[in-house]
This record gives C-alpha cells, structure tokens and sequence, in this order.
C-alpha cells in the first residue's frame, strides 16, 4: 500500500485520523468495514474519494463514521 495516497487521496487522510481510527475500532467488524471501503475505493476511486470527502471535512460536526457508514455503504459500492 505505498502509493495510498496517490491513488486514494482521502485514505491518506483516514490513515493519519486518530478520530477515525477510534471510531473504526469500536465498529462490530472494523477490519471488513476497512477491506470493504478499500475495495470500493480500487472499483470507483473519484466516486469513493469524493463520498467519504464530505463526510471527513465535516470536521467537529461530522457525524459518527458507523452512522455514515450504515447510510452510505450501499452508495459506496455503486459505480
């Protein structure tokens, strides 16, 4: 994974975001919520990118990311 933050700009972030790391690892299933967004990242980068974009620049205000998560996995997937 050396050229995440080529290829996957907001992962980078996501990396690097100790909230975002709390909050994934109080998730029911961390490790398959991680492989499923890197998956959907590798299927439609720009879509991925921009989706979780929004949601990480929300900054104080966003809301928790397992709240997100269930209202925009689905989205995710799509192309």
């Amino acid at each position: 994974m050396t050229d995440v933050g080529t290829r996957f700009p907001i992962i980078e972030l996501l990396l690097v975001d100790d909230s975002f790391a709390e909050e994934l690892a109080d998730m029911p299933d961390p490790q398959q919520v991680w492989f499923d967004l890197l998956t959907a990242a590798e299927a439609s980068p720009e879509h991925v990118d921009a989706m979780v974009s929004i949601w990480w620049q929300s900054g104080g205000e966003r809301q928790p990311f397992a709240e997100w998560w269930e209202e925009n996995k689905d989205t995710l997937r799509e192309p």
